[in-house]
């Protein structure tokens, strides 16, 4: 189980009992305006004052403010379980081990890609459809779902069930196009892509032709978004 799953019931754990205060911040509401008129500016109007955006966001909302907040108190968590004392559990000392390591930038940077070299010559190394494919099912037992990934939801025809079901994936890039246009900004973006993300060694470098040609195949039939 990822420690990022057990960060929000740490801290749930360790959240005073619930108040009857009421959930309505009347502080971040401007009185003054016409509710009929604007009611966002009504609701809102306080706090959007007292929150100019960030120079480091393209927005800023509650739920961004709550993001924050929960991402400090996971932080709290992790420190203080990294912290060596005498009172520390078993977990406190995995989950504080874990982050650690996590944040041993200079370790990580040295080793480069040692960890994963072996895995990633063994993709290398696959010449045929047998072999992708027992690789595919190889990763997903180990929890990396490439290509495709599988789980449990809702429905969509009937919420009052939960279905197993499919989902699309494989795509690194931001959209479908970056994968699909052939005009020269596109073919530059996919050509840098490759060289920075993708296998350096000369070993590797006969996978780097078909990262995109894969990714290209799966973007092709990327279902396209409507916003």
């Amino acid at each position: 189980m990822s420690l990022f799953l057990l960060l929000p019931a740490l801290a749930l754990a360790q959240r005073p009992a619930a108040s009857t205060v009421s959930g309505v911040d009347k502080a971040s509401m401007n009185t003054s305006v016409d509710p009929c008129v604007d009611f966002h500016k009504y609701a809102c109007g306080n706090w959007m004052a007292s929150h100019p955006l960030p120079a480091d966001r393209a927005r800023f909302g509650r739920f961004n403010e709550l993001q924050d907040h929960n991402e400090r108190v996971e932080l709290d968590i992790l420190q203080g379980a990294a912290a060596s004392t005498a009172k520390r559990s078993e977990i406190d000392q995995k989950i504080g081990d874990f982050y650690t390591s996590c944040m041993d930038t200079a370790t990580i940077n040295k080793k480069g890609i040692d960890p994963i070299k072996l895995e990633l010559e063994r993709i290398a190394g696959l010449t045929d459809m047998a072999g992708i494919v027992a690789e595919v099912a190889r990763l997903h037992r180990m929890g990396v779902p490439v290509v495709f990934g599988f789980g449990a939801g809702p429905d969509p025809k009937d919420s009052n069930k939960t279905i197993a079901g499919l989902r699309q994936g494989g795509l690194a890039l931001a959209d479908r196009d970056y994968y699909l246009k052939q005009d020269a900004k596109s073919v530059e973006i996919r050509r840098r892509y490759v060289s920075a993300v993708y296998f350096r060694s000369s070993q590797m470098a006969c996978a780097r032709c078909s990262v995109v040609t894969v990714n290209g195949l799966l973007a092709s039939d990327v279902i396209v978004g409507v916003y």
